[in-house]
Formats: structure tokens, C-alpha cells, sequence
């Protein structure tokens, strides 16, 4: 599973608007599924608590993936940002548009603008093609909170429930991917370290010649 670093974070949020800051805030602090914030609503969040429910709207057709209702521990520096939010809210949903109506294809769209505007965009053949980049998408935030959670010291029960999860097995491919990519950082800085001592002894020896 693939996820931002923490360096594209900070020229991603660097390029936001305030809006577009905290709908990406609340992907990246939550680990929820784009229609999970989509479809939020204030009555989903208990902000004393610091708490999300994940439930079902037929009114918008979404149900839960896993057919059961969660509820998500939020970090308190996303629920204060959320209570200043509230408080100039006009709708239920907690993210509308313009016209109050849910989010729609509109947040992956600025998702890729923003990157774009980041300079994080590539010139490989499908970023010209499509003038977009594909690595820039919102199941991302998804993958990168589990991943970070895990750096952090999560346990896999925990962020199984945080994610909603029926299976532990969904959970603990994020732990693969973060071996691996741990894997491939450790053995890219031992190479550089190496290659490093070895260019300081060929400048030694060329001095002492």
C-alpha cells in the first residue's frame, strides 16, 4: 500500500486553502474512506469526546463497507480545528459544497490540483497525458494514516478498530508495507554512508600521493 511522505504532507498543506486544509486533515487524522468524510454529518461527531461515527445514509445510498458502524478516536488537534469549523457550519453535512450537497468527485479533483500547485507532480507519461498524477489520491491519506499510526506505536488491534477493519489480515498489510519501505531506507542510507567513506579514503590517499 502505497502513502505519502512526510515530505510531500508539507508541501501538499502548504499549497491548501484553509478548507481544502482541513477536509485533507480530516482524511489524514481519521484513516476514514472517502465517503466516510463525504457523507459526514455534525451528528457524527461527539467533539467533547473526540469521537466520528461511521454510519450508514441511505439517503446519499452509502452504507458501511463492513455492513457495521464504528466509532473513530480523533487526535485533539483535528477536533479543535472542527469546533472553530462548526461554528460557521449552515448545513448537517460537515463538509458540503458551495450549494450544500456532499463533496462528490470535487475533493479528489482539488486533492490533484493541490499536489499540482505543490510542484509535486512528475513528468512521467501519465501525468502529461492526463495533466494529473496518479499518485495523488485520497485512499492514500487512508494508507498513510495507518501507516504513521503504526510508526507511531498503534497496536494492530487498535488501529484495526480505527480503520473498521474485519479482519485483522486487512490490517496488517500496512505493517508489511512499512517493513518494507523501513527495509529499503535502511539499505539505501547504509549504501550512501558506504559510498561516502569510500569517496574520504580515495581523497586521503590522493593527498598523501
Amino acid at each position: 500500500m502505497d502513502y505519502y511522505t512526510e515530505q510531500e504532507l508539507e508541501k501538499l498543506f502548504a499549497a491548501c486553502d484553509h478548507r481544502q486544509h482541513l477536509i485533507f486533515s480530516a482524511f489524514l487524522y481519521s484513516g476514514c474512506r472517502r465517503e466516510e468524510i463525504e457523507f459526514l454529518y455534525w451528528d457524527d461527531l461527539d467533539l467533547n469526546e473526540g469521537e466520528l461515527k461511521v454510519r450508514p445514509k441511505p439517503e446519499f445510498d452509502f452504507t458501511v463497507k463492513t455492513k457495521q458502524e464504528r466509532s473513530v478516536t480523533l487526535p485533539p488537534v483535528l477536533v479543535e480545528r472542527l469546533k472553530t469549523w462548526k461554528k460557521r457550519a449552515t448545513t448537517r453535512l460537515v463538509f458540503p459544497t458551495r450549494n450544500g450537497a456532499p463533496l462528490g468527485n470535487s475533493v479528489l479533483v482539488s486533492c490533484k490540483r493541490v499536489w499540482k500547485r505543490a510542484g509535486l507532480n512528475r513528468t512521467c507519461k501519465t501525468c502529461l497525458k492526463l495533466n494529473e498524477c496518479e499518485r495523488a489520491y485520497l485512499h492514500k491519506f487512508r494508507a498513510t494514516y495507518a501507516t504513521m499510526s503504526l510508526q507511531r506505536g498503534m497496536d494492530i488491534a487498535t488501529l484495526q478498530e480505527q480503520l473498521g477493519h474485519e479482519t485483522l489480515e486487512a490490517t496488517v498489510r500496512y505493517l508489511g508495507t512499512l517493513k518494507k519501505r523501513a527495509r529499503r531506507e535502511n539499505v539505501t542510507a547504509e549504501w550512501a554512508a558506504r559510498a561516502g567513506r569510500g569517496s574520504r579514503q580515495q581523497s586521503a590517499q590522493s593527498r598523501t600521493r
